[in-house]
């Protein structure tokens, strides 16, 4: 995960980032996102999370990128479906009802 911070203050806002991460006993590369409540609906976790598939895809040439996302959550939903992400379906992990959103390089 990257720390984001605030471009002009440094602030910190939160952090984003991707990790290869088993689910369902099959590894993926999982994008996850966290920040401080203050800094929800200003946008900052959609362009984290554009930039980190931008580098998937485009630096690490990675195929498919999945974010597992309690639905009660509606923010992440929004964020991982503006970042062009769709829900494959729903799992059980780690003992908590998920979904699974997936996006595929172009």
């Amino acid at each position: 995960m990257w720390v984001v911070e605030h471009r002009d203050d440094g602030r910190f806002l939160g952090q984003c980032g991707i990790v290869p991460h088993r689910i369902n006993g099959q590894v993926e590369v999982e994008m996850g996102y966290l920040f401080v409540k203050a800094e929800w609906g200003k946008g900052y976790a959609s362009e984290a999370a554009r930039a980190c598939l931008r580098f998937a895809f485009h630096t690490l040439d990675v195929p498919r990128i999945v974010s597992l996302i309690d639905e009660r959550h509606a923010r992440s939903v929004n964020v991982a479906t503006r970042a062009g992400m769709v829900k494959e379906k729903e799992l059980l992990h780690r003992h908590r009802h998920v979904a699974l959103y997936a996006i595929h390089q172009d």
